[in-house]
């Protein structure tokens, strides 16, 4: 891992399609030493290609990944169909994902996610009866 990355470093990842003005926050602690074990962990489950030379790529990549995941759990909790006690709780417990309390170098700072549930377009038609 590069030197530069020494300390601790802020990401917003964020998705304009489907979830516009939503995004995550994270902290990344370089110094934690269960950082590159996690990225390496995260990389073999989800198929990542992980060399010394594009570890911040692949920490990138592995944030999206996290990312998603904590929408799929707004997504299903704004549904009601959520079951967990927290987010971090969620990520935690789903295989192939690391704690984002901090203990392995990512900590999830903030999440803003806002969903419209309203269709945006519906398109009608009359069917001939044959």
């Amino acid at each position: 891992m590069n030197n530069e990355y020494s300390g601790k470093e802020q990401y917003k990842v964020s998705e304009d399609y489907f979830f516009p003005d939503c995004y995550v926050i994270f902290e990344v602690d370089f110094k934690n030493k269960n950082l590159y074990e996690v990225i390496e962990q995260m990389a073999i489950f989800h198929d990542l290609e992980l060399t010394e030379d594009n570890f911040i790529e692949c920490l990138q990549e592995c944030l999206q990944i996290i990312s998603n995941l904590a929408y799929s759990y707004l997504t299903s909790e704004m549904c009601g169909y959520g079951r967990w006690s927290s987010i971090e709780d969620y990520i935690a417990q789903t295989v192939g994902f690391p704690d984002v309390d901090g203990s392995k170098g990512i900590t999830l700072k903030v999440v803003e996610f806002s969903a419209r549930l309203d269709p945006y377009d519906f398109n009608i038609e009359k069917i001939q009866n044959n």
